[in-house]
């Protein structure tokens, strides 16, 4: 993936991550009606290129991949492109990402994201009723997803609820938010519109999240919430979680109000926005994996 084209000058190539051995690709088009011979090199021994030279009639591309046997810390190259008289640098960057010491199942922040599924929890807690979070194999629009059963019940004091617990852990200081994808289920009760879970990181207070608005109602395009979440498949709800230290943390969700289904969770820096896409970002690494 390359973040811009050009046809001179210089481009920058995503970081390539240790824990994540990347493969990019850089496609070298032909704008004119005659073909021509290109060359390719890299000025580290750790850049791995699948060519070093090659013909573009229409287009050709050339796969970057990075040797991180060779390299301890972070590490910068470049790898030039000479060809129809024009001359491309591509500046690379590899970050070693050390997770000696994490438990497993810790998820690790890459590319300003951690996003995690539902199913790989670390650990979870039945309410005193034996309510309790399940999952549910192949339901969703990825691996698995997470439903607390019985299925009608609420609770009105965290303390008292089934929960789930996941870990991670942050590359930097700074504020996170956390985006909570669930099925674009209803609320169970046509008098009381709630469909609310709450939130704990590190043990702190709860933040109580309410997925659906009061005026929402179900079965008409008129509903918005409800139009978008059954086209998509999904409904994203954001919050905010304030300031995150540098390091590992606990991501607590407690069941409140029935019919809330859990199936994917991304924590990402609230200085930026999530790019656009249909499932979101990919799961992240985590230890063990």
């Amino acid at each position: 993936m390359v973040h811009r084209s050009t046809d001179t000058g210089a481009i920058n190539l995503q970081n390539f991550t240790s824990i994540n051995n990347e493969e990019y690709s850089l496609n070298i088009l032909n704008g004119g009606n005659q073909a021509f011979d290109y060359e390719v090199s890299a000025d580290k021994d750790w850049i791995i290129l699948s060519k070093n030279e090659g013909s573009v009639d229409v287009d050709d591309s050339v796969s970057i991949t990075v040797d991180f046997s060779k390299i301890t810390s972070y590490s910068t190259g470049t790898i030039t492109i000479k060809g129809n008289s024009q001359t491309v640098t591509v500046n690379v960057a590899a970050n070693v990402i050390d997770v000696t010491g994490l438990a497993d199942k810790t998820y690790v922040e890459a590319h300003d994201y951690i996003a995690i599924e539902a199913g790989n929890y670390v650990e979870k807690g039945a309410a005193a009723t034996g309510a309790e979070w399940k999952e549910i194999d192949k339901y969703g629009r990825t691996v698995s997803s997470m439903k607390v059963f019985p299925t009608t019940e609420y609770f009105y004091d965290e303390n008292e609820a089934p929960y789930v617990d996941y870990k991670f852990y942050t590359d930097d200081n700074e504020k996170y938010t956390l985006q909570t994808h669930i099925a674009p289920s209803n609320n169970v009760d046509w008098n009381y519109v709630s469909m609310k879970f709450a939130v704990s990181i590190d043990g702190g207070a709860p933040m109580y999240v309410d997925t659906i608005p009061k005026s929402y109602i179900a079965g008409t395009w008129r509903d918005s919430t409800w139009s978008n979440a059954v086209r998509n498949n999904i409904r994203a709800i954001d919050t905010e979680l304030g300031n995150l230290s540098e390091g590992e943390h606990t991501l607590r969700i407690y069941a409140i109000d029935p019919a809330v289904v859990l199936e994917k969770m991304i924590i990402f820096p609230s200085s930026l926005k999530l790019k656009s896409s249909y499932l979101g970002p990919k799961e992240s690494y985590y230890v063990g994996k």
